[in-house]
């Protein structure tokens, strides 16, 4: 007998209906669950690898809080993302201020790779080239018209490390000590190596000591301000007033000596041909296009917000090395940077910034240039894993079995530590600053984080010999 009901035949209908589309919403329902739970557990996978990432170099940094005394920031960018972002210590000890990511350090003689870029951008523009003579600059100099731009790029001019002024040191008014004896007692002690008969003065005599002492000396009264009131406005006034000095132009050996002389005079020959202010030719041409908007030049804590407190190393028996001594004190709150060390190492700036720096770089300057800054053409030592291009190292370091290509540079400024590092082929970036760091070799930590964010290989994937190619080096 067939059911006439309405009421059922049309519930039949619906339960058809409704039964079809539980079904798709049961697929749909588990299919979207599957998913969701296969990109959480690929998110979890990554998760978990960062997270080890970030523990192993936490760890590292830790140990060198406690047993190097590490205050710092330490930043480690990978595939163009930031993995991992870290500051230890204290910016300023007397006052509890913590290192924070926005943190500002001297970064001392990696100051030289934007000297070198800034160089490159200007043989670029057709205002110099690197086979320039430096007499064309510095007419007065007998014997430079033997150096050319490019020896001092790559330290090859045969000139010396720090120009060493007997005269501005040979006497030194009493009163510019005084203030430093209530701080330190020991440094009055050692100042009184030097002390002679008169009651006004320290006066140094040049034949009682060696050129290395007196280069010693001579950092040691420009670390602590005691140059401050001279008339210098410009790396071009430092560098003229030490050039009207210097003797040694075209005697030197044309091998790798590393020279902060040479980078300061180079920082004149970019204001001579850019017309600009040192500064702000490198702020205009690399810093805003950049946008490292942490960075500038000059240690001046009255004007620099979160310019971290320097603390400047020192004792009696090794007052002639102030980068060997054991104490310290806190420095002035300005040091004129354009007596010394100008070009060579006067900027300052942070992680995040000099992180942009390496990444940025090729956006700014063309790839020949790029080629020329790390194509190592000069060779340190006669047997070395390094070489030196134009402002910049190339190393080769051994990365879990596999031989890399490290670009990098430090510096070492009023015991303000500094390295940037590039893995270029593995897009892998470092930059570490700290503002006090003893009895601790820091070159090797680049190497290290490197050994722990990048994949182990088998077998060495890269070549182990220098080539001129910058194959390594991304381009695009």
């Amino acid at each position: 007998m067939k059911t006439k009901s309405k009421y059922f035949s049309a519930n039949k209908k619906e339960i058809r209906k409704s039964g079809f589309l539980f079904s798709i919403k049961t697929v749909s329902f588990l299919l979207f669950y599957c998913i969701l739970f296969s990109c959480c557990s690929s998110a979890q996978q990554l998760s978990y690898r960062q997270r080890s990432v970030i523990k192993k170099i936490d760890k590292m940094f830790v140990r060198a809080c406690k047993e190097h005394n590490f205050n710092g920031c330490v930043q480690v960018c990978y595939n163009d993302s930031t993995i991992f972002n870290k500051s230890y210590g204290y910016s300023d000890r007397e006052f509890g201020i913590s290192n924070i990511s926005g943190t500002r350090f001297m970064i001392g003689s990696v100051t030289k790779q934007m000297t070198a870029a800034a160089i490159l951008l200007l043989e670029e523009q057709g205002r110099l080239s690197l086979d320039d003579k430096i007499d064309r600059y510095f007419p007065y100099l007998s014997g430079a018209g033997s150096i050319s731009i490019r020896e001092l790029l790559l330290h090859c001019g045969g000139i010396p490390r720090e120009c060493v002024d007997a005269k501005s040191i040979s006497t030194i008014p009493k009163t510019l000590f005084e203030p430093w004896f209530d701080i330190a007692p020991e440094f009055k002690i050692g100042m009184e190596k030097f002390y002679d008969e008169d009651e006004t003065s320290y006066i140094m005599k040049k034949e009682k000591f060696t050129r290395n002492e007196i280069k010693g000396l001579q950092y040691t009264f420009h670390s602590l301000g005691f140059d401050n009131d001279l008339p210098i406005l410009s790396v071009s006034d430092g560098i003229e007033r030490y050039l009207k000095l210097e003797k040694s132009f075209g005697k030197g050996e044309r091998k790798f000596y590393y020279s902060n002389y040479g980078y300061m005079i180079l920082g004149a020959v970019i204001e001579k041909c850019s017309g600009m202010k040192y500064e702000d030719f490198i702020t205009q041409k690399f810093f805003q296009p950049l946008d490292m908007t942490e960075s500038g030049f000059g240690y001046n804590k009255n004007v620099t917000p979160l310019l971290a407190q320097a603390y400047y190393e020192y004792d009696v028996d090794n007052f002639f090395n102030p980068l060997e001594q054991e104490a310290v004190i806190n420095m002035p709150n300005h040091i004129n940077t354009y007596n010394w060390p100008g070009s060579a190492g006067m900027a300052y700036s942070t992680t995040n910034d000099l992180i942009k720096w390496q990444s940025g770089l090729k956006n700014v300057l063309s790839p020949d240039s790029i080629a020329k800054m790390y194509r190592g053409e000069s060779v340190p030592k006669t047997v070395s894993v390094s070489r030196y291009g134009m402002g910049t190292y190339v190393t080769l370091v051994k990365v879990n079995n596999a031989k890399k290509k490290m670009f990098w540079h430090d510096g070492v400024i009023y015991n303000f530590n500094s390295i940037i590092a590039s893995f270029a082929r593995d897009n892998l970036q470092i930059a570490i600053l700290s503002n006090q760091l003893e009895m601790c070799n820091f070159y090797s930590w680049p190497q290290k984080i490197a050994e722990i964010v990048l994949p182990k290989v088998r077998g060495n994937v890269e070549d182990e010999n220098f080539i001129d190619s910058t194959d390594d080096v991304d381009n695009e």
